[in-house]
Order: structure tokens, then C-alpha cells, then sequence
């Protein structure tokens, strides 16, 4: 799910003049929160494969049997490093002796 959400400027409480603050330190203000949801970090295949230990050809693969998601910008591959914290975290084995632990 994402935290991403749209924000409608012409509703009450957006003012038209900007008292105390330029226009620029008004928009900076209403959109700092959602900039994560624009400004996702993209990673290299290469970025990939050295994050995880494993060899540029098995990054490759996750992504021909889409294991992992991608984002594709011309000929360029970048994975989202959001997409990354997921494929991580789907893949983590915990040992027996954490389960009893909290």
C-alpha cells in the first residue's frame, strides 16, 4: 500500500495570499511530506548486486522471472530501492530460536 496521496490545493485552508511566507516556503511547507513519494531513490542493477552479494547475472534474473520490480527509462533498468526493501524482506529466514523471542 502505498503512503502516497494527492493534495488538493483549492480546498479551505489553502490561502491565496501567503502572509509571513513567500509562495515558494507556502508550496515547500504543503509538499515536504509527500517529496518521498516523488523523490524515490533508483538503484543500479550493478547497485543491486553489490547490495545483495550476488553477481550483476542474478540481478538480472530476479528481474526476467519478476521477483523484482523495476522501473524502465529508455533502455535503462533501475530498481527502486523501495522495491529492494521488499524483495529483502520477503526473503528473510529468521532462525527457530527467534520465534519464541519479542
Amino acid at each position: 500500500m502505498s503512503v502516497c496521496m494527492s493534495v488538493d490545493i483549492d480546498q479551505p485552508g489553502y490561502p491565496l495570499s501567503f502572509p509571513g511566507n513567500t509562495p515558494l516556503e507556502f508550496l515547500f511547507e504543503r509538499v515536504h511530506p509527500f517529496l518521498d513519494c516523488i523523490m524515490r531513490p533508483l538503484l543500479t542493477t550493478a547497485a543491486v548486486a553489490e547490495h545483495l552479494s550476488v553477481s550483476l547475472s542474478t540481478v538480472l534474473r530476479l528481474i526476467d522471472n519478476q521477483e523484482l520490480d523495476v522501473v524502465r527509462i529508455g533502455r535503462a533498468v533501475r530498481v527502486p530501492e523501495e522495491a529492494l526493501e521488499r524483495y529483502v524482506d520477503a526473503h528473510t529466514q529468521y532462525s527457530r530460536w527467534m520465534e519464541g523471542t519479542s
